[in-house]
């Protein structure tokens, strides 16, 4: 568990079993989640815990299940920040070499833009399979990071103005911005992501 210089958020480990019994991968250990201090302990948000189990646990625990060959036990995954925006916060991840697999993000929107799969040391068609196994499980969580653009700061400011024009296009984004919301209720904190990458360790 590490502190940042607030001394008012850790990032923690949080642990998850697959609640599906036909699955080999049983075990999910995700790091990085940042937590806050409530009530003399350090808790994590309810709607971020549901973030993660909504966007990258149950398609992972539910895609093993489609892959006949895959024999992935338990994952550890690192949230990793690239852009460098939270370098301040103590917090360990793998290191990342020229032996580990590299997943580019799939889709040219997505606020995941790397995935690192740490290397198993495997050689041959066993490491053909597991790489094989390893895109087809772990690419789709890609397209779960999708997030309109905030809007310009021009927009933000106009609509600020007192003039009519301004006033009905403040209308309208307000509008938008609302409706997206009600169709993602994960839009926020997609926008204001706190990482763009994954590290993967596959056991």
């Amino acid at each position: 568990m590490k502190k940042d210089l607030k001394q008012s958020t850790v990032l923690v480990q949080i642990n998850f079993s697959s609640p599906e019994p036909e699955s080999k991968l049983r075990t999910i250990e995700l790091y990085g989640v940042p937590a806050q201090f409530k009530d003399g302990k350090y808790t994590v948000n309810k709607n971020i815990q549901q973030f993660f189990k909504d966007l990258i646990l149950r398609d992972l625990f539910q895609g093993s299940l489609n892959l006949p060959n895959c024999d992935f036990a338990r994952l550890k995954i690192w949230l990793d920040d690239e852009k460098g925006k939270y370098e301040k916060i103590e917090y360990e991840i793998p290191m990342i070499d020229d032996h580990d697999f590299l997943l580019p993000s799939n889709n040219p929107i997505s606020k995941l833009k790397k995935i690192y799969v740490l290397d198993n040391e495997l050689e041959g068609k066993e490491y053909e399979y597991w790489k094989e196994n390893a895109e087809k499980l772990f690419s789709p969580l890609f397209g779960n990071f999708i997030a309109p653009l905030e809007k310009p700061e021009i927009v933000a400011n106009a609509m600020e103005s007192d003039n009519s024009f301004t006033k009905f296009l403040s209308s309208l984004v307000k509008t938008l911005e609302s409706k997206s919301k009600e169709i993602d209720p994960y839009l926020e904190i997609k926008q204001k992501l706190f990482f763009d990458a994954l590290i993967i360790q596959i056991d």
